[in-house]
């Protein structure tokens, strides 16, 4: 197992090599800022690792409340707990308080058969809106000669609060865009959003131009009115698992060379077709809509916990057809 550490100011970049997978970490939101399989770039990444290590959410760790909060508003305990807001009304990836542009301490356990880096940070309750000091580790278990990953996050609350961690990765199988990509998604329901503001709402049966329990083309309903007529102006939905295991895999994207597979215990994932262009270069080509996938593994948005604990894990496996 090959590793290397690269000190770029305040922030480490980690890149760990199996002999298969080639992956590039950063202490900066505890972030994967590159996978390559087969010689190629498997993330929708910037190109200029600059742009990476900036307020944006390529391949970050997400938290300590991710996604969408109406109002910024959350409840423990009875007692009202406000974000600070960064969506108009609403707050997204916990605003300014996001963990993702925080620089973590990092450890590395490697032996002959497998290499943790474990990334970790505490988030003070003085600086954060929610109660208790939250301590976060992020693990990346990658084993020798192995086309798959691991993404652990485990976090514990000296008080009852919410904790929603995730990890905001893009991903472009080796070619711009999504026009050559297939999507299977093992969902009957999502989570419907208010049309312009996209707070979750409620869980409801999937409807057929968003429904991917069979495998179809990404954009095959890409300009359904549905979709069109929304905030979102694309896929940008929560979908709830009919069954959550890490032995089989619960979502399947591909295209004509290459094949990603996740395994999960969250019991959801949201997807986005990048609808926005941001106007930052990615490694596979210039920055352009629908330009790559989204696919961030997570917790029920709709039905938020109290709670002390955090644990989920998630697995990528690449395949070369």
């Amino acid at each position: 197992m090959e590793i290397k550490e690269t000190q770029l100011g305040e922030q480490t970049l980690i890149t760990v090599n199996n002999g298969i997978l080639k992956l590039t970490l950063s202490t900066f939101g505890a972030s994967l800022y590159s996978v390559i399989f087969n010689n190629e770039e498997m993330l929708l990444t910037p190109k200029r690792v600059e742009d990476f290590l900036t307020d944006n959410y390529y391949g970050k760790t997400i938290g300590r409340i991710n996604n969408r909060v109406e109002g910024g508003l959350l409840m423990v305990e009875g007692r009202s707990y406000y974000l600070p807001k960064n969506e108009d009304d609403n707050t997204y990836n916990s605003g300014s308080e996001g963990l993702h542009k925080e620089n973590f301490s990092y450890r590395i356990e490697s032996n002959n058969l497998e290499t943790k880096i474990i990334f970790s940070f505490l988030s003070r309750e003085d600086r954060s809106s929610l109660p208790g000091d939250v301590y976060l580790n992020v693990t990346y278990l990658v084993k020798e000669n192995d086309n798959k990953f691991t993404i652990k996050l485990d976090a514990l609350s000296n008080k009852d609060t919410i904790l929603g961690f995730s990890n905001h990765i893009f991903f472009s199988l080796g070619s711009h865009g999504l026009e050559d990509k297939k999507l299977q998604i093992k969902a009957s329901k999502f989570i419907h959003t208010k049309r312009e503001n996209l707070v979750p709402l409620y869980v409801v049966d999937v409807p057929s131009c968003i429904n991917y329990l069979e495998e179809k083309p990404v954009l095959f309903d890409i300009n359904n009115l549905f979709l069109q007529d929304h905030a979102a102006y694309g896929l940008n939905h929560n979908y709830v698992f009919d069954n959550v295991s890490l032995r089989k895999d619960n979502l399947i994207f591909e295209n004509s060379k290459y094949t990603l597979k996740l395994y999960t215990d969250f019991e959801c994932v949201h997807i986005s077709s990048c609808n926005y262009p941001d106007g930052i270069e990615k490694v596979t080509g210039e920055n352009s809509r629908y330009e790559g996938l989204l696919i961030e593994a997570e917790e029920n948005i709709k039905d938020r916990r109290v709670s002390k604990e955090f644990h989920h894990q998630t697995i990528y496996s690449f395949e070369k057809k």
